[in-house]
């Protein structure tokens, strides 16, 4: 198998976001299999890196236009998507069906060309491939967890929950955090904001209570956090931009979903390595 170059604009000791934590966990995986690969800035990617390994593509706002140019005459990448880089906007929900108008498409020479387009969800490969048609785009139906994240959600599942509902205390206004309170308000729930907190303390807090409400006003390509709150043995209430909810696994929860997204850890390393 080629050496493989993974490249992002940050990783997951730099942000702790969503993307980041689960390219983490892929690399981590690729590592434990014996397999050679490595972590590179886009800023940093180089041209001896695009013609002697084989490249998996994270978020690329570093990525030069010539780096661009290069992987597409060496046709030896694919992209790991994680958030509507294809449209100028970065997000499909202000258009009709999804579909944006050509005006607002870019790089699709760059997604067209790339060996597979990797995305998290039926929904979220449904609008990448709306947008671009003469793309492969592959759904890996889910996302990745640490063994030992896992072993800690599973723990909060067994918990005695408290009726009441958490929301994410976000400052980020796409997180809706605004319209999960008018929610609870509206239908006389008791509630807990949780944030400020580190990922585990988080995710402890979040699954004292038994419900989760989440309303975000872009799409989520999967939404880790709604799956976290599943696999803490909680119930869920989400609108339909959450790309998790468009798989078949999603009925699932506390330890049901936990072992699927361990069968993950195995099927999404296999899909993506399959076009090395």
């Amino acid at each position: 198998m080629n050496n493989i170059s993974f490249v992002a604009d940050f990783f997951a000791d730099e942000v702790l976001g969503g993307g980041e934590l689960n390219n983490e966990e892929f690399i981590n995986i690729v590592r434990l299999a014996g397999i050679n690969i490595d972590k590179i800035k886009s800023t940093n990617l180089t041209d001896e890196q695009i013609e002697n390994s084989f490249v998996i593509v994270g978020n690329f706002m570093g990525l030069t236009e010539d780096k661009k140019q290069k992987l597409i005459r060496y046709k030896n990448y694919s992209i790991y998507e994680h958030d509507h880089k294809y449209l100028t906007t970065r997000d499909p929900s202000g258009f009709e069906n999804y579909i944006a108008p050509k005006e607002s498409l870019c790089n699709l020479e760059f997604y067209e060309n790339a060996k597979a387009v990797f995305c998290q969800s039926k929904l979220h490969s449904q609008i990448v491939k709306a947008n671009i048609p003469n793309a492969n785009v592959e759904n890996l139906s889910g996302n990745l967890w640490g063994l030992e994240t896992l072993k800690f959600i599973s723990l909060q599942n067994k918990e005695i929950k408290e009726d009441r509902i958490s929301i994410w205390n976000s400052n980020n206004p796409i997180k809706n955090t605004s319209g999960a309170r008018k929610y609870c308000i509206a239908k006389k729930y008791q509630y807990d904001l949780i944030g400020n907190l580190g990922y585990r303390d988080f995710l402890s807090k979040m699954s004292k209570n038994n419900c989760f409400i989440f309303f975000p006003t872009t799409i989520e390509t999967l939404c880790r956090v709604v799956v976290e709150a599943r696999m803490a043995g909680m119930k869920t209430i989400t609108n339909k931009k959450i790309g998790a909810i468009s798989e078949p696994w999603f009925k699932l929860k506390g330890d049901d979903l936990i072992n699927e997204m361990k069968n993950k850890r195995v099927t999404i390393t296999e899909k993506v390595l399959s076009y090395v």
